[in-house]
């Protein structure tokens, strides 16, 4: 908006007139090796497999259901 006010292209930035609500940011924890080694241990054949896949690379559900 700033950029469109310099070339002429607005009049006003009405973007500054709006109160933005504020983010609360939740703290997150990640598992370390040993709770994501108790994690997998918990399932069995393929399903370890998929486990052990989510908790080592980051992928989601979807992402690795779509694996062949």
């Amino acid at each position: 908006m700033k950029d469109g006010i310099k070339k002429g292209l607005v009049t006003r930035n009405v973007v500054e007139l709006v109160d933005a609500p504020k983010i609360r940011r939740k703290r997150v924890e990640a598992f370390d090796a040993e709770h994501n080694q108790r994690l997998v241990d918990l399932f069995s054949g393929e399903m370890k497999t998929i486990v052990a896949l989510a908790l080592t690379t980051g992928m989601r559900r979807g992402e690795i259901a779509g694996l062949k």
